[in-house]
């Protein structure tokens, strides 16, 4: 009977002494679950366990008390070549770092610099698409860190105008990721109101004279055929009048012919305001269908702010049916 007492405090000192050393799960959990508690925004984000620590050397981009304009001047003197991999980590944890959420507008300077640093010093550029595209497609991510992903992934990964001289991602796979990426967001119906969708087709629209466009983006334009055909028409009810611009413009800059009849509605609709109108006009003359020419034709004789927008657009149709 004593040896079995024995054992059994025995038994508990042991498992109070663990308990003393292993922390209770609540100490590992991440900073965005953390319940009711708002976060200390003059430390660093926190380091997720496991990995390589990070550095202090730019705890205090986080802090508000920081002028954020200095901190992106000082951000923009960043020299990929003195960064550790603790300072690496310590940059990408910012772009992840679920608390930014609820900093001030200033913050999303500072974080946009951290976005753009990384893209045009190809910071961890293996890291650049899955980072970037884990922010675009996070729907609880505040819609600003949202739009500036968005840009910055897309400029990743297009090759730079001529002339010059900037990083840019080259794998074939990390690419058809982003593009996916890309096309998936933009019908979002929690979206339609928000910037996202324009962004996506600007972006898109960039990239139309890209070495991928034929193989990778025209194809991926497809997954977007209905969307955009509810949102030329009007009958998107998540769609603002720009966003429908938007799309018509990506209807005439890829020669999307499947959506031509639907702009011509558009064109000579008298009820839809004259900057749909106009923006239709433009895509017909894109498309160059000869069929449109008389009806254009037409459409210049009256007088007002089409006539100029229907001679242009008749001039790109003849370059493209002389």
């Amino acid at each position: 009977m004593k040896s079995a007492l024995v054992y059994t405090l025995t038994v508990l000192a042991l498992v109070l002494l663990c308990r003393h050393i292993i922390p209770e799960p609540a100490d590992s959990i991440e900073p965005a679950d953390r319940p009711a508690s708002q976060p200390d925004e003059t430390k660093p984000p926190v380091q997720a366990p496991g990995c390589t620590p990070l550095s202090d050397r730019f705890a205090h981009l986080g802090d508000p008390r920081n002028n954020p304009d200095q901190l992106v001047a000082e951000l923009r003197q960043l020299d990929a070549r003195t960064l550790s991999e603790g300072d690496v980590n310590s940059l990408y944890a910012y772009l992840t770092d679920r608390s930014g959420a609820a900093r001030t507008e200033e913050w999303w300077d500072t974080l946009n610099e951290i976005m753009e640093q990384i893209r045009l010093q190809a910071i961890a550029p293996e890291r650049i698409v899955p980072t970037f595209l884990s922010i675009l497609l996070d729907p609880n991510e505040a819609e600003v860190p949202r739009d500036y992903a968005l840009q910055h992934l897309a400029q990743w990964i297009t090759p730079n105008p001529e002339g010059l001289d900037l990083p840019h991602e080259q794998d074939p796979e990390r690419i058809r990721e982003a593009i996916d990426g890309i096309i998936r967001v933009i019908p979002e119906p929690a979206l339609g109101r928000s910037t996202i969708p324009g962004t996506g087709l600007t972006m898109l629209n960039l990239m139309q004279d890209a070495p991928f466009a034929d193989q990778l983006l025209r194809p991926a334009l497809g997954h977007l055929g209905a969307w955009i055909k509810r949102t030329v028409l009007g009958q998107n009810p998540d769609a603002s009048e720009i966003l429908r611009g938007e799309a018509i413009q990506t209807v005439g800059d890829f020669l999307l012919d499947e959506h031509a009849h639907y702009l011509r509605e558009l064109a000579h609709d008298r009820r839809s305001s004259p900057d749909l109108r106009l923006r239709a006009i433009a895509a017909l003359g894109d498309l160059g269908h000869p069929a449109d020419r008389a009806p254009l034709l037409q459409l210049a004789k009256s007088p007002g702010p089409l006539r100029d927008a229907v001679i242009s657009a008749l001039g790109r149709l003849e370059l493209r049916n002389p």
